[in-house]
């Protein structure tokens, strides 16, 4: 009887072993694992966002990216994070306008959500309208005060304006909420020796 349960624990323990192998073939990149999951759930939107957040956007692909994000709200139009990660696409394209639009819509979505209005102000600090900028970090952290990254583009914004004094603030706040925050630690340092001249 132990020698019957010896071998049926060793034919279970190939079968996993030989299941485990063929896994690992398959998913043998973020691309390959994302692309498996919309094929067994092809009606499922966070598929389709992963796939390009996780696989074609670190590997440069964008267009294949911007498809798989339009896939994502074509399934679900509220998923908001998609309209986020479409936007950062056409931002590294420098495609400002289409950005711009897609965050607009995500706000249609829900005007609520701080990293949208922090994205569309990264826009139009990128595009010069600093003013409008200034408008939306500043919408970005009354809807999330510990926001660090708001706060710390908030005082790029400022110092663009010469408000160095509200720029300061702002850097300060950054590292209060986040201490390692190397950015707002750099322009804060940047910003005090402009000052000092």
């Amino acid at each position: 009887m132990r020698t019957i349960s010896n071998i049926i624990l060793t034919i279970v323990i190939s079968l996993l072993s030989l299941m485990s192998f063929a896994r690992n073939i398959l998913w043998n990149d973020e691309i390959s694992i994302w692309k498996d999951v919309i094929h067994k759930s092809p009606m499922k939107a966070r598929g389709y966002n992963n796939l390009g957040v996780w696989g074609y956007y670190p590997a440069g692909r964008y267009e294949e990216a911007i498809q798989s994000y339009y896939s994502t709200v074509r399934l679900n139009p509220d998923f908001i994070e998609a309209y986020i990660n479409l936007s950062s696409v056409y931002a590294i394209q420098r495609r400002m306008d289409d950005a711009e639009q897609v965050l607009r819509t995500s706000l249609d979505i829900n005007p609520n959500y701080a990293l949208t209005y922090n994205n569309l102000a990264n826009i139009y600090y990128e595009t010069g309208r600093i003013d409008t900028a200034v408008e939306h970090y500043q919408n970005a952290i009354r809807l999330k005060p510990d926001f660090p990254e708001a706060h710390n583009n908030l005082g790029l914004a400022y110092a663009s304006k010469g408000r160095t004094d509200d720029a300061i603030r702002e850097f300060q706040k950054a590292i209060e909420l986040m201490p390692d925050y190397e950015n707002a630690h750099r322009n804060l340092k940047s910003i005090l020796i402009r000052q000092e001249q």
